[in-house]
């Protein structure tokens, strides 16, 4: 395995296991890490860490002090599939053996976007409202987990590209 896949795979499995002890640690303070924008935040931090890190690590000590910007996005892009994907595998693990979790989801879901009914008749008819209200109580475990999955990657996507070009330098 190459030095780059190989420092990317390491960096995204034990950021796939410190989201999930974040992700542990947000719902036992009570945050509701699915609801909470905060969460989003915190994943915005640990993805940088992690991503930072491991593009550091390779054009320091496996690369000779040169990074090209395609091997920065490379790693970066690996470590957000492989700590996502272990991310999912817990979350959709967490809420079939104890399906209170993901019921409690759907209600706090469900209450957050009852209290912005007002705001949201003003932009769009009632109909609307109601339809989108349905659409969160036929939430299914599957597609909440693949929703988070599709979510985490796109602040992933967010991430990557800062950090490949802060730590992008070549040898003179």
């Amino acid at each position: 395995m190459s030095p780059l896949r190989q420092t990317a795979i390491k960096y995204g499995v034990v950021c796939g296991a410190i989201r999930i002890v974040a992700y542990l640690i947000e719902a036992a303070s009570g945050m509701l890490p699915m609801v909470n924008l905060n969460a989003f935040f915190i994943d915005q931090i640990i993805f940088f860490g992690f991503v930072l890190f491991a593009i550091k690590e390779f054009k320091d000590y496996k690369n000779g002090g040169i990074l090209h910007f395609w091997q920065g996005i490379s790693i970066g892009l690996i470590i957000i599939f492989v700590s996502s994907v272990i991310f999912s595998v817990f979350e959709a693990t967490y809420y079939v053996v104890d399906e209170t979790v993901f019921q409690s989801y759907l209600k706090n879901a469900i209450d957050f976007f009852d209290s912005q009914k007002e705001s949201k008749l003003e932009l769009i008819p009632l109909e609307e409202f109601n339809a989108q209200r349905k659409g969160i109580q036929e939430t299914t475990i599957l597609g909440l987990v693949s929703g988070n999955f599709v979510k985490k990657l796109i602040v992933g996507f967010l991430v990557v590209p800062l950090v490949a070009v802060l730590l992008r330098k070549h040898k003179n």
